[in-house]
């Protein structure tokens, strides 16, 4: 979970492959692709640094330059150790 904002609980944050400080591809020619998740209405999620699952629908941004190219919408948090 890579966060937006710096506040502890998020209603739209990014997830990443690897965790951020381990991920090898940092500071060298650009990030992995990473997906922008935006959790359904009323729904807020506190910062973790363990693996997070989530269940939405895949949306591909080709028009929002500001935005990631992969999205999931609507995004509830759950399995796992949820």
């Amino acid at each position: 979970m890579v966060p937006i904002e710096p506040i502890r609980h998020h209603r739209t944050f990014l997830l990443s492959v690897l965790p951020v400080y381990q991920c090898m591809f940092c500071g060298q020619n650009g990030i992995p692709p990473m997906v922008q998740v935006f959790l359904a209405d009323g729904s807020k999620r506190q910062f973790s640094e363990d693996p997070v699952i989530v269940r939405g629908a895949v949306f591909l941004n080709a028009t929002d330059g500001d935005s990631a190219e992969i999205q999931l919408r609507d995004a509830i948090v759950g399995g796992g150790k949820e």
